[in-house]
């Protein structure tokens, strides 16, 4: 699977993200809210066959979800209320989506707080495919 298809699919579907890349090779200097999309896990599964190798690696991948920490006054939430709906959103485009033929379609794999920087709340959600190692 290509990362380069889940970014292409996040800019078209989540029109919420000011930029969408590569956690690996954006410019330094982002756009928020920003999504920036990184490999997390490779899990391969033991072998199934004898003779034949064959086996299913479970891979995993993250979108950071950078947005500028901001409270609108007592009663808006501000950067809060903003996560919630880009999480939304991109749970909307690539849930059930299938990345490439050779992969199961996406699912939700969790997601956590994160570091990033002063001002800056990161947040990744993962999601999870399933392809077949096969080698005769």
């Amino acid at each position: 699977m290509r990362l380069r298809d889940v970014i292409s699919r996040v800019r078209s579907e989540c029109p919420g993200f000011a930029q969408v890349d590569h956690a690996l090779s954006s410019a330094e200097e982002l756009d928020y809210p920003a999504a920036l999309v990184s490999p997390v896990l490779a899990t391969p599964q033991p072998p199934r066959l004898l003779g034949v190798h064959s086996q299913e690696e479970v891979l995993t991948f993250g979108v950071f979800i950078l947005l500028q920490r901001r409270r609108d006054g007592d009663t808006d939430a501000g950067a809060a209320d903003d996560l919630d709906d880009l999480r939304a959103e991109l749970r909307a485009a690539l849930i059930g989506w299938t990345p490439a033929a050779e992969f199961t379609a996406l699912a939700a794999a969790g997601g956590r707080l994160d570091q990033w920087r002063p001002g800056i709340a990161g947040w990744r959600e993962d999601f999870s495919t399933t392809h077949e190692i096969l080698k005769i």
